[in-house]
């Protein structure tokens, strides 16, 4: 198994809703499926999950201020998954990372 596929896939987790299926799809057909990788798509899934929530959300109030800072703190989410990711580290995100991991079971 090569590490570095494993590491670009586990970043494609991350990457808005399209990115994450490439990765659940293309690490089942590679078999680059590791708990690596799993451990990621299933953060990544969750940031997916909050930020679509949140977009529609932030469209509903229409409150500039607070659509600002939704969209910095997923950002910084984002990120910071990307960089773990890259590392090969599995750091949860907090406070909802450990949620996360403990939600998205069915992603094996």
């Amino acid at each position: 198994m090569d590490d570095n596929a494993s590491k670009n896939m586990s970043v494609a987790a991350y990457i808005l809703p399209f990115g994450w299926i490439y990765a659940f799809f293309a690490t089942d057909i590679c078999n680059l499926r590791n708990p690596l990788t799993v451990f990621h798509l299933r953060q990544g899934l969750g940031l997916n999950i909050l930020l679509v929530m949140g977009w529609i959300a932030t469209r509903l109030a229409d409150i500039w201020i607070l659509t600002q800072i939704f969209w910095i703190i997923m950002l910084i989410y984002m990120i910071r998954g990307i960089i773990g990711a890259r590392k090969g580290e599995k750091n949860a995100q907090k406070p909802l990372g450990n949620i996360f991991h403990n939600m998205f079971t069915f992603i094996k």
